[in-house]
C-alpha cells in the first residue's frame, strides 16, 4: 500500500488502556489504535503506526504502511586482502526521515542485531573466505524493508603457489647449446590467479642467467619465483696451430711430423679436446 491522510471518526471502547479505535475496511481490513495516554493528536505524537499530523485539535491521522529502503554505501572489491573493514549504509523512507531510520545487520548468516540508530560497522580479524552482509532499515512505524541491502565480498590474504613445470633440460656440465625453454605453473585455492608470466624462452648467451615468474590473484596477493643457473653458449670453441715440424724447401718431412694445437672457449669452457698429433706414415 501507500502512504496518505485519512480522516476518520475515532470510536472508545470499554478498554482500561483508554484505547481509541479506528478500523480500516478493505480487503484485508486491520484495526488500528491511538493509546491516547501516551499520545497528543495537538502535539503530534503518536505510537505504532499511527502519527498525528494534525498541530490542532482534529484527529487526523497518517498511516504509514511503506517499507524503508536501505543502500549500502561501501564499495568492496568481490575479493579483498585484508581482513580489518568498514561497512557504511544509509536509508531511505517516505515518511520517516533519514535520521530517524533505525537499522539491524546480519554478518554471515548469524543472529540479526538490534535494531539501532548506528549506520556503519567496523569488522575486525575476518577469516579468509566469503563474506555476506546484509542491512535492513526500518522506519518510525515499525515498517521494514523486506529486501535487505546485501554486501557480497571475500578475503583472500594468501599469496598464490609458483612451481616450475618444465626446463630444457642442459648437459652433464649444466650448460645448454640452444635456447631454453622454461614453463611454470601458478595456483590460489581462494580467490584465484587473476594474471601470471609464466613461460619463458631465454636466448642470449651467458652464465647463471635466470627468470622470474609471477602470479597475482584476485585479492591482489602477488607472488614470485626465480629460477637461476641457467647456462647459455651457443659459440663454438676456437681451435689454432701451435706448432709442427718443419718441412723443407719443397714441403718434405723425411721424419716423423709431430703437431700442437690449442683450444679456447670463452664461455663454458673445454671439455674435451684431441689437440696433440705424431703422423708417421710415408
Amino acid at each position: 500500500g501507500t502512504a496518505g491522510i485519512i480522516t476518520l471518526a475515532l470510536r472508545q471502547e470499554d478498554d482500561p488502556s483508554n484505547r481509541w479505535y479506528i478500523t480500516v475496511t478493505g480487503d484485508n481490513p486491520v484495526v488500528y489504535y491511538v493509546d491516547v495516554s501516551r499520545s497528543d493528536a495537538s502535539g503530534g505524537n503518536a505510537i505504532k503506526t499511527v502519527n498525528s499530523i494534525d498541530g490542532g485539535d482534529n484527529l487526523n491521522w497518517l498511516f504509514d504502511v511503506t517499507p524503508a529502503e536501505t543502500e549500502i554505501l561501501s564499495a568492496l572489491a568481490e575479493w579483498i586482502n585484508i581482513t580489518d573493514v568498514t561497512i557504511a549504509w544509509t536509508g531511505s523512507d517516505d515518511i520517516t526521515p533519514e535520521g530517524s531510520l533505525l537499522y539491524s545487520y546480519q554478518i554471515d548468516g548469524g543472529d540479526w542485531s538490534d535494531f539501532a540508530s548506528v549506520t556503519s560497522l567496523d569488522l575486525y580479524s575476518l577469516i579468509e573466505g566469503l563474506h555476506t552482509f546484509l542491512v535492513k532499515a526500518q522506519d518510525s512505524a515499525g515498517n521494514t524493508d523486506l529486501t535487505p541491502a546485501e554486501l557480497d565480498f571475500g578475503v583472500d590474504t594468501t599469496v598464490p603457489e609458483i612451481s616450475l613445470n618444465s626446463r630444457t633440460a642442459a648437459n652433464a656440465n649444466g650448460w645448454n647449446n640452444t635456447g631454453v625453454d622454461l614453463s611454470f605453473d601458478a595456483a590460489d585455492t581462494l580467490s584465484g590467479i587473476d594474471s601470471s608470466d609464466l613461460s619463458f624462452t631465454v636466448t642470449t648467451e651467458g652464465e647463471n642467467q635466470s627468470v622470474t615468474a609471477t602470479a597475482t590473484d584476485k585479492a591482489g596477493n602477488s607472488a614470485s619465483l626465480i629460477e637461476s643457473g641457467i647456462n647459455i653458449d651457443t659459440t663454438v670453441p676456437e681451435i689454432s696451430l701451435n706448432s709442427r715440424t718443419a718441412a723443407n724447401a719443397n714441403g718434405w718431412n723425411n721424419t716423423d711430423v709431430g703437431l700442437s694445437f690449442g683450444a679456447s672457449d670463452a664461455l663454458s669452457g673445454i671439455d674435451s679436446s684431441d689437440l696433440d698429433f705424431t703422423v708417421t706414415t710415408e
